[in-house]
């Protein structure tokens, strides 16, 4: 018997069902890493579309190769100063590794 997906059936986050024909996460969902700025110490939110997608948030010590790779030279501002950064990575693989800020120049 086939199961359709319909607003009342709940599908796991991370399911097949969540992800498209090319395995590319769908509806929304992504991980994000927090970066506390260098400049003024307002939050950075850089938002990776790579790997599970659980919206996870992870801290700039410990990242999931995948989201590091995903975000690296990623181009972003802090919110409370606007200032520019961009992100530079630590390669540890190929369990987890370390990124930070670095300013764009």
């Amino acid at each position: 018997m086939t199961k359709y997906l319909n607003k009342s059936f709940a599908v796991p986050y991370g399911s097949a069902a969540y992800r498209d024909n090319w395995g590319e996460n769908k509806m929304g969902m992504y991980d994000s890493v927090n970066f506390s700025c260098p400049h003024c110490g307002g939050n950075i939110e850089v938002q990776s579309k790579a790997g599970d997608c659980f919206l996870a948030s992870y801290s700039p010590n410990k990242i999931p190769w995948d989201i590091a790779q995903d975000i690296e030279a990623e181009e972003c501002r802090c919110s409370q100063c606007s200032m520019p950064w961009v992100v530079e990575t630590r390669w540890t693989p190929p369990e987890t590794t370390q990124c930070r800020l670095v300013k764009e120049w």
